[in-house]
């Protein structure tokens, strides 16, 4: 745990493409220069100038997580927001980071009221990127009368609304702009004259270098650098002004990737509205519609398309987001990837330049439909609010089908035409009549009014689903408290067990008899199960309003709630899971005395919650077995739990008295990471000794409301620890070698964190 000095002598600059690379002093000046100003009071609004690429984003998130570290600067929230969001995206980013949960009923007007008095008396600081005009901030609920309140904005050009002090960027000196161009080069040879040239020919402009750089990478030949030094120097690269300036330096790399595969793939970017986030498997996905990628099984154009992602972004033509799962094309690149994608071969782009198509997108033969929002805006209006319109069933090329965010209810039986679907993914809805009326009185407009009538009260048809024959990938997310769904999931599922080819799938089940009846029965999970890529699977009675929404991946997921038993179905699942939820179980006392050992040899993360009988997570006397040496001299065995394990989160064990008793192996926990203990009054000491010195990867420790606890570590030790404490030195050198951030909060009988010698 470094001290804000040592912080403040290391900075590292994380670009978006996730390369750690050390701060050239031309960002290393306007770092400092801005901290600065962050910490004197009159400077409330900060505006940060420059063109596209010039490196105002890396300034400021790289100021962001630097003042997020150091105790220097005292805000109570910090936020980074895009000038381009919606002002409904802006207030939900601030409204969680508030800690105020999700509820799609507030209006955004009332979230105003509520985030502008939450901030009132607090000292917050904001990050705007990407500002072209003056933001009306006042509507997302940030008022010029928070006397605490900092704001800094990134602009092309001097920002229209008030501000007390002005940054303006220049490209990187000539020092820096060769240290960025060989970093990304990846070793500096003697190119002679052709190499300074084309440095000089980057403008000092970081995207440029990067890109450049990275397609001369391993290219020792020097006609590739000559050939590279003339197509820069066409009239046409004269200037920085105009994005179509970028399409020359696109179009030595474009040129030069491998296969048409590529080539397709990169341009397909181009029709997405500029500089959008775009999902990984949104991506892939239309690449695999449109028939860019070799494989012709879903599974396995994914796993393609997630090869040629991870290579674009090493060629510096795509970034990656604030999550490994979205990507982004630089400004200027994506422009320029349209120019290229209109002179090839007379391909058409669809996309309207600089706007979002967020209602709807249909992409090259309706072979793909991804709905995003209110559904009363598609062409053609459904009857109900809440439902598909009935013409989707004559798009019969459809192959994938994806509904988020639309406010849907239920499904229309012609879905069933869909027969060359591969891919159906929809979030419903939950219909609660009362939501709906209280939608009515804030909004003071009449809700149209869906009663599930075309569906018969049903969420999906009858035999929709089992008509879906060629369906790969298939994911339904409903709230677990609607009704309509507990009435009518027992005949979804067994209309799933007839799917063969399924390779994914997110499911609730609501009841223990219904999942024993899929894993029986299912003839894709009996034929695929051991190969299935992904899957989500809900099971038991949840009380909670909300659930996780899982976007694909290749996560193996399984929920149990409120059991109180295990029965062996779910241990099955359990050995192919990655990660799992056990909540509100009413019986169980442990882990290991119910569940068989080899069902946790590949979990990662794992969440215990609610269970009110627990009284530990694994008990050394349980049949989970490794061997070791006893005080004798004879060997033992000792139980090994958990050993691929990296997230462990406990919550609300009223009854949890310690997370493992007796001994257990020196190969368990041993890949921990994270531990997050909240709620449990009854444990008293976290850790004993031996358990801490197995933790050396545990890197985040959050322990909160704990009210019994009264030492993190157990420091009443035994006289032959004390001895063996003197012998091997310092806890510190065996114990927490990797911890970077300890919290303890709300724990009023805390006494000690531990007496031994922890540095």
């Amino acid at each position: 745990m470094a001290t804000s000095t040592r912080q403040r002598q290391n900075h590292k600059c994380v670009w978006e493409n996730q390369e750690t690379i050390v701060m050239h002093s031309s960002l290393k000046e306007k770092v400092e220069e801005l901290l600065g100003w962050l910490k004197d009071s009159r400077s409330k609004r900060i505006c940060i100038m420059g063109p596209a690429g010039i490196g105002k984003t890396t300034l400021m998130k790289t100021v962001r997580d630097i003042v997020k570290k150091s105790c220097d600067f005292g805000f109570d929230h910090i936020f980074y927001l895009s000038a381009t969001e919606t002002t409904e995206s802006k207030q939900k980013k601030i409204w969680d980071l508030l800690g105020k949960g999700r509820n799609e009923d507030t209006h955004h007007q009332e979230r105003e009221t509520v985030i502008s008095e939450e901030l009132r008396t607090k000292k917050y600081l904001l990050f705007l990127d990407d500002v072209l005009s003056e933001v009306n901030l006042k509507e997302v609920g940030i008022h010029s009368d928070h006397e605490h309140g900092r704001i800094v904005f990134a602009c092309r050009d001097k920002y229209t609304g008030h501000t007390d002090i002005d940054m303006t960027l220049k490209p990187l000196s000539p020092e820096d702009t060769t240290m960025l161009f060989w970093k990304a080069v990846g070793s500096e040879r003697k190119k002679g004259r052709d190499a300074e040239v084309i440095i000089g020919l980057c403008g000092g402009m970081p995207p440029i270098l990067n890109l450049i750089g990275r397609c001369l990478r391993g290219k020792d030949d020097p006609k590739r650098w000559r050939d590279v030094k003339r197509q820069l120097q066409r009239p046409n690269m004269q200037g920085w002004e105009e994005f179509g300036e970028y399409y020359n330096f696109l179009k030595i790399v474009y040129e030069g990737l491998p296969t048409d595969e590529y080539k397709h793939c990169l341009l397909y970017w181009a029709i997405f509205p500029l500089g959008e986030k775009i999902n990984r498997d949104h991506i892939i996905e239309c690449w695999a519609t449109e028939q860019f990628l070799e494989p012709e099984r879903l599974c396995e154009a994914r796993d393609r398309g997630h090869t040629i992602l991870d290579d674009f972004v090493d060629k510096f033509l795509l970034q990656k987001g604030e999550t490994s799962e979205h990507f982004k094309m630089f400004l200027w690149f994506q422009k320029a990837a349209l120019m290229i994608a209109n002179k090839e071969n007379g391909e058409c782009v669809f996309v309207e330049n600089g706007k979002s198509i967020n209602e709807l997108e249909w992409i090259h033969g309706n072979r793909v439909l991804f709905a995003r929002t209110d559904l009363s805006l598609l062409p053609e209006k459904p009857e109900c609010r809440g439902m598909l319109p009935r013409e989707i069933g004559a798009l019969q090329n459809l192959q994938i089908l994806v509904v988020h965010h639309a406010g849907i209810y239920s499904l229309p039986s012609e879905i069933g035409q869909l027969g060359n679907l591969k891919c159906l993914r929809i979030i419903f809805k939950e219909a609660a009549r009362q939501n709906q009326a209280t939608a009515e009185s804030r909004m003071g407009v009449k809700c149209f009014n869906c009663k599930r009538e075309n569906t018969k009260g049903k969420i999906i048809p009858c035999k929709v689903i089992e008509k879906l024959s060629k369906l790969e990938e298939l994911s339904i997310h409903v709230s677990p408290i609607d009704k309509t769904w507990q009435e009518n999931a027992d005949v979804i599922e067994s209309e799933i067990t007839e799917l063969k080819e399924l390779t994914h799938l997110q499911f609730y089940f609501t009841n223990m008899t219904s999942f024993e009846c899929f894993t029986r029965n299912s003839k894709s999970w009996n034929a695929n199960g051991q190969n299935f890529r992904s899957f989500n699977i809900s099971i038991g009675q949840d009380d909670s309003s909300a659930s996780t929404v899982f976007e694909f991946s290749a996560e193996k997921n399984l929920k149990f709630s409120g059991g109180n038993g295990f029965p062996e179905a779910v241990s099955e699942v359990l050995k192919r899971a990655i990660s799992f939820e056990l909540i509100g179980h009413t019986t169980a006392c442990n882990i290991t005395d119910n569940i068989p050992a080899d069902a946790f040899n590949e979990l990662e993360v794992f969440t215990v919650e609610k269970c009110t009988e627990m009284k530990s997570i694994i008990t050394g006397d349980a049949h989970l077995t490794g061997n070791s040496i006893s005080a004798s001299g004879i060997e033992k065995s000792l139980p090994i739990a958990f050993e691929c394990l990296e997230e462990l989160q406990i919550r609300k064990l009223p009854n949890l008295e310690s997370i493992w008793q007796g001994e257990i192996s020196s190969e368990s926990f041993r890949a921990l990471t994270t531990l997050t203990l909240k709620e449990c009054d009854s444990i008293t000491i976290l850790f004993k000794l031996e358990m801490v010195r197995q933790l050396s990867q545990l890197k985040n420790l959050q322990v909160e409301d704990c009210r019994g606890i009264q030492e993190i570590i157990e420091a009443n030790l035994q006289v032959e620890d004390c001895r063996e404490i003197e012998a091997e030195g310092p806890v510190a050198t065996t114990s927490f070698t990797s911890l970077k951030n300890f919290q303890l909060c709300g724990l009023t009988s805390l006494s000690s964190i531990c007496d031994a010698s922890l540095e």
